[in-house]
């Protein structure tokens, strides 16, 4: 059984996609979301993938972030 709260950095997100992509998770929360964002740095787009398959997964997210705007929506969005 699942914890009822699970707190997990982006880093550890990415290490244990796999096992955590194939939970059920009713409520997905993810703080510092302007970390998930297109980009060509290999490192963030791993972790932006792994994000996005727990997320997907879950009915709902939560997406918080203390960052004022991005410079482009593209940095959320991409093609």
């Amino acid at each position: 059984a699942l914890p009822k709260v699970t707190i997990i950095s982006f880093k550890m997100l990415e290490i244990l996609s796999s096992e955590l992509s194939r939970c059920k998770f009713g409520v997905v929360i993810v703080d510092e979301s302007h970390n998930m964002r297109s980009t060509k740095k290999a490192r963030d787009s791993k972790q932006t993938e792994a994000c996005s398959r727990v997320v997907r997964r879950a009915p709902r997210a939560i997406l918080l972030t203390g960052t004022p705007s991005l410079s482009r929506p593209f940095d959320v969005f991409a093609p």
